[in-house]
């Protein structure tokens, strides 16, 4: 009679036991749910800036890219000839000749001086002007696609960084349901012993 007692109470716990496991999945699946909606919102968001960071640098390089031509003469088509050391000896000759009022003779060394930067600016715009556009198209370039470059290594590290975070927060949600899965069953086996040792001191 007190084995049929003690296997009905056995039943009654282990049947109870089968019920909070069913309801701690359930929570468990509801929360894994809720949770990947969040780190979805999370990749999404991330995503977005991502898209954004990416449209910026792409607008700049753009309008760099459509302002190379103007800026390259502004700054670099133009070259300083006057620093020439035959164009600044025959000036100092010009200066010294005015101061004597032979400005017949000064006439003549300045049409040597245009003639000297004429054919100093015709050298320039032959060889050197090509060559320094190269270069700077060149670096120009080189430095767009390091941006880029820099930009996708950021944003690998940002995907990475997000996705461990969540991994985390994911092994950390099922380890607490684990936990509290194997409490549930160490709660069972201590209520069997508790019954087995009523039986054995009756």
């Amino acid at each position: 009679m007190e084995i049929l007692k003690k296997a009905k109470r056995v039943d009654i716990i282990e049947r109870k036991l089968k019920k909070d496991l069913g309801k701690l999945e359930k929570k468990k699946k509801r929360e894994l749910i809720e949770f990947e909606d969040e780190a979805n919102k999370e990749r999404e968001e991330l995503f977005g800036k991502i898209k954004e960071e990416e449209a910026k640098i792409n607008e700049r390089q753009q309008e760099e890219k459509n302002n190379f031509e103007e800026e390259f003469e502004e700054n670099f088509a133009k070259l300083n000839i006057g620093s020439s050391p035959e164009i600044l000896d025959l000036e100092r000759k010009k200066e010294s000749i005015v101061k004597q009022k032979n400005f017949k003779e000064a006439q003549i060394i300045q049409n040597q001086i245009e003639e000297i930067k004429n054919k100093l600016e015709e050298k320039w715009n032959k060889e050197t002007k090509e060559k320094k556009k190269t270069n700077e198209l060149n670096k120009m370039n080189k430095k767009h696609f390091n941006e880029k470059k820099a930009l996708k290594a950021k944003n690998e590290n940002r995907n990475i960084e997000l996705e461990n975070k969540i991994q985390k927060k994911k092994n950390e949600i099922e380890q607490k349901y684990l936990n509290k899965e194997k409490q549930l069953k160490t709660n069972l086996i201590n209520q069997k012993i508790q019954i087995l040792k009523y039986n054995q001191e009756i």
